[in-house]
């Protein structure tokens, strides 16, 4: 008996002592592919983690894990990583031939705590990468459109009225079938802000082989898109801090946005639903929700997204919307003919209210992140008032006006500027151009608005609105 005893507990030691050991070589696998990945995304990103873990099923999790560009910082921080793959030996061994990695049959990545914190470091970059990713054309447009935006999705425009980083959650997976050598992939975003802003995705695409460039080098076909957004606040700041008036003056902006989106609803096929504008002007002014849904009767190329019609092509996408809890199928409306024509008009009319919103590219691209921020706010201030006062504008308190020099205006073009000349002559008015000393206001008086010329060396006083 005291044999078998003793043979039984060796016979566990050695089970013991095995599991161990084969623990401490998947682990030392693990970290060695780690660090592997690490070194050959050296040249695009800078990577670091505090903790590298794997259990028994083979699900490896890093924590505390930081991504920065390689020239730059403020990147993207996740406070903990899970690799959960049935292949995960294939992946830990990295296993190479004719420099092709053998990839598992499926994979999962769940990120927790994810946070991509903006600063003026990365924004210029970030935003050239979103619009290398994201179509811009006038079906993006168009969304961003519903969802509060002026213009194309902009971390700049985040940053500038307080939103520092944009925290949430990301799952992606993807599952790879050998013998029809197809892959199908998933991405799903959440970010939680001032916004609720999540997106998920499916991709599909044929593979003539396996390979690490597989995904750069083989096209994606969309196979469904979701976009949900919802405002908690977001959009009343972004509108206040732009215009930088009184709240009337910002209601009445976006009482001129809505009468533009009302040209669009009002168009042919949308006249028997005025509920639709009601939802929109819930979402607007920052209580409501909207939901897009894009699932094409067949899988479309990722890259044709950049070449699509809003009147021609949306149909392809077999689009629908959610508003007020309630789903729009478009493709069972009539299209206006006038359809591509009002929207064009609404986005055109409505950047012109609010110049200063949203652009990260242009004329400023080469300024300082802060001077650049204050130059917009300016024109935004200036355009709003114009649009929503006209003739009507009360003279402003003079503790909004701050003294400039002569030779800085040129900074301040689209401003509202006061002047006055040696002679007594006193202009209030929008600073429409320069041309060499001679500048252009646009006057607002009782009887309406004239451009009054006015030499800059004949001025014995220069305020402009900040």
């Amino acid at each position: 008996m005291a044999r078998t005893g003793v043979l039984l507990g060796s016979v566990a030691a050695l089970l013991l002592l095995s599991l161990g050991g084969g623990y401490g070589y998947v682990h030392s696998q693990a970290d060695s592919a780690v660090e592997q990945t690490v070194v050959k995304l050296r040249p695009l990103m800078q990577i670091s983690y505090s903790d590298l873990s794997v259990d028994l099923s083979g699900n490896i999790t890093l924590k505390d894990v930081s991504v920065n560009p390689s020239k730059g910082s403020g990147g993207v921080s996740v406070g903990q990583i899970v690799i959960d793959s049935p292949g995960w030996g294939y992946l830990l061994s990295g296993a190479q031939s004719a420099g092709q990695i053998v990839w598992p049959s499926k994979l999962q990545l769940s990120l927790k705590q994810l946070a991509f914190n903006l600063t003026p470091a990365n924004i210029i970059l970030t935003d050239q990468l979103t619009a290398s990713l994201i179509p811009q054309n006038r079906l993006s447009e168009t969304l961003m459109m519903a969802c509060g935006g002026h213009r194309s999705l902009s971390m700049q425009q985040f940053y500038e009225v307080g939103v520092e980083s944009l925290t949430g959650d990301g799952q992606f997976g993807f599952e790879l079938n050998p013998t029809g050598k197809v892959l199908q992939a998933e991405l799903s975003l959440s970010f939680r802000s001032l916004f609720d802003l999540s997106l998920a995705t499916q991709f599909k695409t044929d593979l003539p082989a396996v390979s690490d460039t597989m995904l750069a080098g083989y096209p994606l076909w969309l196979k469904q898109a979701d976009l949900a957004y919802a405002d908690r606040g977001y959009n009343g700041r972004r509108n206040a801090y732009c215009a930088g008036l009184d709240d009337d003056i910002v209601d009445q902006y976006l009482k001129l946005h809505l009468d533009r989106v009302a040209v669009l609803l009002d168009q042919e096929g949308w006249q028997s639903n005025s509920k639709e504008l009601l939802d929109y002007q819930l979402l607007v002014s920052n209580s409501g929700a909207v939901k897009f849904e894009f699932q094409p009767v067949e899988p479309m190329l990722f890259e044709q997204l950049k070449s699509i019609e809003l009147t021609r092509d949306w149909r392809l996408l077999n689009p629908k919307v959610q508003l007020g809890g309630q789903w729009i199928h478009f493709s069972e409306r009539a299209v206006a003919a006038t359809l591509d024509e009002a929207v064009a008009r609404i986005q055109t009319e409505t950047a012109l209210r609010a110049p200063g919103a949203g652009s990260s590219t242009g004329e400023y691209a080469q300024d300082n992140a802060s001077d650049k921020a204050e130059m917009r706010r300016q024109e935004t201030r200036a355009a709003i008032r114009k649009a929503v006062l006209g003739s009507e504008a009360e003279p402003v308190r003079d503790k909004t006006y701050r003294e400039v020099r002569p030779e800085q205006l040129d900074r301040f073009i689209g401003s509202w500027v006061k002047l006055q000349t040696y002679y007594g002559r006193k202009v209030a008015g929008t600073l429409e151009r320069i041309d060499g000393d001679m500048l252009y206001v646009d006057e607002h008086t009782g009887q309406g608005s004239a451009i009054y010329p006015i030499n800059r060396t004949k001025l014995s006083g220069l305020q402009v609105l900040y």
